[in-house]
């Protein structure tokens, strides 16, 4: 009995992505039928993920900018540092 609930979604022809579409919140449902995004799935991850670029974009050039303007920063192992972040940056 316990493995006909444990396997029920195989039974009923679902797959894992409409089971989770079957549990969603009533409020997130239109009147038409029509589902509403996740506020966090809408704009606030997007957000997030460009505030991440945007910080790795600036750090990654402050390296560039360092590496290349002070002459005591230009050791073997800095421009190795400093060509990864070339990389990353024109990538």
């Amino acid at each position: 009995m316990f493995e006909e609930l444990w396997n029920s979604t195989d039974q009923v022809g679902l797959n894992g992505s409409e089971a989770n579409l079957s549990r969603r919140r009533s409020y997130d449902i239109e009147e038409d039928g029509n589902q509403h995004p996740f506020l966090t799935d809408a704009w606030l991850v997007p957000l997030f993920f460009s505030l991440i670029m945007l910080v790795g974009l600036v750090g990654n050039s402050l390296v560039i900018y360092v590496i290349s303007k002070h002459r005591q920063m230009r050791t073997a192992t800095n421009f190795y540092i400093g060509r990864f972040t070339i990389k990353i940056v024109v990538k």
